[in-house]
């Protein structure tokens, strides 16, 4: 595929087997770039920068780098896992594949590519779910809730 200029940032370790077979078969691509594990201003310029967040899991809770992506309105690029779909799938936000379907993936990650300008209404709406749900004084209050109940 012609890619537009874009780069495919990987982040998070690559030091264990898997992750060290992800590098090697990304070898030839000049476009794939690892920079490890990221944290403070580096995250925030890739998360700032980037078009898509793209979280394919096939076991995970929902991770704080989702909500991450979504609070800077990228187009959330997700797998089918339900702690996802419990956050997305209500509100029609996200760009879909199955668990372990890495050709899906790839075809919803071009389709990103090619049609942008449309599937921004994903990320607009991806920040709306976490401003009105997942900010902290929102957290807090159904904390508060929570304990009162006790």
């Amino acid at each position: 595929h012609e890619h537009k200029g874009y780069q495919l940032v990987i982040g998070g370790d690559t030091n264990s087997p898997y992750g060290k077979s992800i590098v090697d078969r990304a070898s030839e691509c000049s476009n794939i770039i690892f920079p490890g594990v990221v944290y403070g201003e580096t995250k925030a310029a890739l998360l700032k920068n980037c078009i898509a967040y793209c979280l394919v899991s096939s076991s995970e809770g929902l991770p704080i780098a989702l909500l991450e992506g979504m609070a800077y309105g990228k187009i959330p690029v997700v797998t089918r896992i339900p702690a996802i779909q419990e956050v997305l799938e209500k509100h029609n936000v996200g760009i879909w594949s199955d668990v372990k379907k890495v050709e899906q993936v790839a075809e919803n990650m071009h389709a990103v590519e090619e049609n942008y300008d449309i599937l921004q209404t994903h990320g607009d709406m991806a920040r709306k779910i976490v401003e009105g749900n997942y900010t902290w004084p929102h957290i807090c209050d159904k904390y508060l809730e929570m304990v009162k109940g006790f």
